[in-house]
């Protein structure tokens, strides 16, 4: 199997394909508008060149068939230099005038045409042959610029000054160009590849490799992983989709297991029913029967509390049952704002609440949901009770029932203790409670939850610091009252 390779390895050699391609690109398009300009001015220099010399050497005073000044030509272009590679005249029929001890060579066909061209126009003209080499570790690209030009300024009679000039040195040029522009290439690439890498490791990178480390804590069941949410649009918006998720999976989990913490509580209340309920009630009829028959004195005094604590006992075997009960069976259609005055007003005459005051905010009507009015009634009691042993400088518990779209709300807040946060998280879990022992028994919010839940509804709780508590209730709506 190949090994793949890392992001790192795949970045640096895509930012060195991506800026060597731009940089050679632009390197050769200037190398290349470079050269055009040195030819263009090499042309231009050698046919003034050529028709300086062709002027100072003219005689125009002279004979028709006078011969031009040979040495005088001589002279001139070996002054320009080495880059005259040869010259020759020639007449109006292409013959060599220009006296040589050795045979001259046959003029060619393009050669010749310019000097018929200068013969006929009478006007200088040029040739230019020129091969161009762009690899630089060739030998420098070289070439010829042959300039023909009258010797007369009156006639063409006197013949035709046909000059070779190299054009070497322009190919010297550029392939010191090109050998400079490719050190360029090698070295101002690396420096922004190095730019770029770091750049993008910094953007990219570490936080790809921070979600690569989160997800596997995820993989290990840490579900509490975050990441920071940083760099570019879409890196951050990957974060902030991973943290979604992982707070999914958390609060799925934590579904998962309070259902089946409910469940296994559902089971063993059903079992006590049967187990502790036929018992319990024949000891209670005992020990009614005993009371009943015992005069006063230390003996009645014992069973008196016994009785109390069997009734403890008897109050929490019917909440087990009331949580473990199933609930849709009996759900009604009922309007939550009927539910919560009702409730308001059997509280309010319960000596529990004799100190207690309501302060209610309710329309008349809200709509109409789908669930047991006596749980719900429930389950506003409870909220209540829960309020009313929280309360510590107030004694005023606010209750508001409204309408949010398709959904009933209601509200049941205090001003007391409020709830701490490592706290907050547990209370609707069956048999967890705060309050001292013998206030609670843990299973109120939990089963509060339960009648909520069945009804297709939600029941959150808020508690900022030094604000209280605000339990709130969401209801689907089914229909307008």
């Amino acid at each position: 199997m190949r090994r793949k390779t890392g992001l790192y390895s795949e970045i640096i050699f895509t930012m060195a394909v991506v800026v060597g391609a731009a940089l050679l690109l632009g390197g050769f398009l200037l190398l290349k508008l470079t050269e055009t300009e040195l030819l263009g001015q090499r042309v231009e220099y050698t046919r003034q060149m050529a028709m300086f010399v062709a002027r100072a050497a003219s005689t125009p005073n002279a004979a028709p068939k006078a011969p031009p000044n040979f040495t005088m030509i001589k002279a001139m272009l070996e002054d320009i230099g080495p880059e005259v590679a040869s010259w020759d005249i020639y007449d109006r029929y292409g013959n060599r005038m220009t006296p040589r001890k050795k045979p001259s060579p046959v003029l060619t066909s393009p050669d010749k045409a310019l000097v018929q061209e200068v013969t006929y126009y009478s006007q200088t003209v040029h040739r230019v042959d020129y091969k161009r080499e762009w690899i630089p570790v060739v030998s420098p690209a070289s070439g010829l610029v042959t300039v023909a030009t009258p010797l007369r300024s009156s006639t063409a009679g006197n013949g035709v000054l046909l000059v070779r000039f190299s054009l070497s040195e322009i190919g010297q040029q550029i392939n010191a160009a090109r050998n400079m522009m490719l050190l360029y290439v090698v070295l101002y690439g690396a420096v922004l590849t190095g730019f770029g890498v770091v750049l993008l490791g910094r953007a990219v990178i570490k936080p790809v490799r921070q979600l690569r480390e989160a997800t596997s804590r995820v993989t290990d069941g840490d579900l509490s992983t975050n990441v920071a949410a940083h760099g570019p649009g879409e890196i951050a918006d990957l974060a902030n989709s991973f943290n979604a998720m992982t707070d999914a999976l958390q609060k799925g989990r934590e579904d998962l297991i309070r259902s089946e913490r409910m469940a296994s509580v559902g089971h063993l209340s059903a079992g006590m029913a049967h187990e502790i309920g036929n018992p319990l009630g024949a000891v209670l009829g005992y020990l009614e029967l005993l009371k009943s028959e015992l005069e006063p004195g230390r003996s009645k005094e014992i069973v008196e509390k016994s009785l109390i604590e069997i009734n403890r006992i008897d109050h929490l075997v019917k909440e087990l049952l009331d949580y473990a009960a199933p609930t849709g069976e009996q759900q009604e259609i009922v309007d939550p704002a009927d539910v919560l005055r009702e409730s308001v007003d059997i509280a309010s005459h319960q000596k529990a609440f004799a100190e207690i005051e309501f302060s209610v905010d309710s329309p008349a009507r809200i709509g109409l949901v789908r669930i047991d009015p006596h749980k719900l009634m429930q389950v506003m009691i409870n909220l209540m009770v829960n309020a009313k042993d929280c309360l510590e400088d107030s004694n005023t518990i606010y209750l508001a029932a409204t309408r949010q779209g398709q959904f009933a709300e209601i509200v049941v807040r205090d001003e007391g203790c409020g709830i701490p946060d490592d706290v907050l998280p547990h209370i609707f879990d069956p048999f967890f409670t705060s309050k001292p022992q013998g206030k609670g028994r843990g299973l109120g919010l939990a089963i509060c939850q339960r009648i909520i839940t069945e009804a297709g509804g939600k029941i959150v709780a808020r508690s900022p610091k030094d604000m209280g508590t605000t339990f709130t209730i969401l209801l689907p709506i089914e229909r307008d009252g």
